[in-house]
């Protein structure tokens, strides 16, 4: 039979486990969903945008739109962070970004360079 004392410490160790690995977790977690590149998206077409895609110029699949619920109204400009996960040292700011409207229209620009030119702008053709 385990005393109540030996339950008490053994679960004061294992708070005092818990609560000390929290910042390793946390900081983990900062390191990989830190923005890399900033940019904004400016919308003067007559619809909401409502999916945004952002990928490198290598890829062929668009993956999750980062735009989330809040769509990008006409005329508003909004703020992307963003993080290309498969980035190393020395490639280079190109990616290409998608996006598609509330009405429906699709827009593509091709090889932004986010280094240079970090303000994207979706007009109507």
């Amino acid at each position: 039979m385990t005393s109540n004392l030996t339950v008490h410490k053994f679960l004061r160790f294992l708070w005092v486990g818990v609560v000390s690995s929290l910042p390793v977790v946390a900081t983990a977690v900062h390191a990989e969903t830190s923005p890399q590149y900033e940019f904004t998206v400016t919308n003067n077409t007559g619809s909401p945008i409502t999916e945004l895609y952002v990928d490198d110029t290598e890829q062929a699949d668009w993956g999750d739109s980062i735009l989330g619920d809040s769509p990008i109204d006409p005329g508003e400009t909004a703020p992307f962070y963003w993080a290309d996960e498969d980035w190393v040292e020395g490639d280079p700011c190109l990616y290409d970004v998608f996006t598609r409207s509330e009405d429906g229209t699709e827009g593509f620009a091709e090889a932004v360079d986010f280094c240079k030119n970090p303000a994207i702008t979706v007009s109507p053709k």
